[in-house]
């Protein structure tokens, strides 16, 4: 693919970009095959973190947990798993996801938010370092700590936050993740209101969800499913029936192909008391 057609593609990407979506897997420097088989991996290990047997293998045997309570060698955190069976299973999705690569060695860092049967919504920073010994990538060491909502800083606090807001905000967000990576266009907008209007980084735009879902359409009809979409929202201000956001979202695609930028959108309070997207702007990704 020739420079300029690689460019226009992007540009298509980044005319429906949405935001306010909780941030899910995410960033890779390097795109090259380790970086993406340590996402395959860490995607593993959260979908199955309660099967011993998974971890087992995920596992390094010289593998540490570092936890408030102290060191946990793999031995100790497996024994646990098989004693230990899971109870009504939390669902776990990654809200920020980094990999980094530097030859034998690799390291994971994110956030991942786990969502109780009753709703309640707890949320971890982690690392995970990765050693690739023959052949094979295993976790020689883990540690989390607990953290506050995304975009804590400057956002208004949870207490204040309209009814639903934030759940309707993490159900899209989801959405968009979950149609990108499932090659389904029409899933992607399903948390864009019928009059939603997303403009690209250089002005384009596109109004209505059909013409949203379009774009996407095309997007993956030329590169194929992502294999890897998160967003990270940032900053959150609410007037009213709207609520402002901003922060940053990624995909990544088959053959290396990254989309990366910056957004702008606003929620809209509908009829039926839900919040959709009502604009979208997405901006240039910050420049190193």
């Amino acid at each position: 693919m020739t420079g300029s057609t690689a460019a226009g593609v992007l540009a298509l990407l980044l005319l429906s970009l949405p935001g306010g979506m909780t941030p899910g897997r995410g960033y890779v420097q390097g795109d090259g095959v380790a970086e993406h088989a340590l996402l395959s991996l860490e995607r593993r290990w959260l979908a199955a973190g309660d099967d011993p047997d998974t971890v087992d293998a995920i596992l390094a045997d010289d593998f540490i947990h570092v936890l408030p309570v102290g060191f946990i060698t793999k031995q100790q955190q497996v024994d646990y798993l098989r004693s230990h069976p899971a109870p009504a299973r939390e669902t776990k999705r990654f809200e920020d996801l980094r990999v980094r690569v530097y030859g034998s060695a690799g390291v994971a860092t994110g956030v991942v938010a786990a969502t109780a049967p009753d709703g309640q919504v707890r949320r971890t920073a982690f690392t995970d370092v990765f050693a690739r010994r023959d052949g094979k990538w295993r976790a020689v060491n883990a540690q989390e700590m607990p953290v506050g909502a995304p975009g804590q800083v400057g956002a208004a606090p949870a207490a204040l936050l309209p009814a639903n807001l934030r759940q309707d905000i993490d159900v899209g967000n989801q959405a968009w993740i979950d149609g990108l990576e499932a090659g389904d266009p029409d899933h992607a907008v399903a948390g864009f209101a019928a009059d939603a209007v997303s403009c690209g980084a250089s002005g384009e735009c596109a109004s209505g969800t059909a013409a949203i879902a379009a774009v996407y359409r095309d997007v993956l009809a030329r590169f194929g499913r992502a294999t890897n979409a998160s967003v990270r929202s940032e900053m959150l201000h609410v007037d009213h029936d709207l609520a402002y956001e901003s922060g940053a979202a990624g995909a990544h695609f088959p053959h290396g192909h990254l989309l990366a930028g910056r957004f702008s959108t606003v929620w809209k309070l509908q009829p039926d008391g839900h919040w959709k997207i009502y604009r979208n702007m997405s901006l240039p990704a910050v420049q190193p």
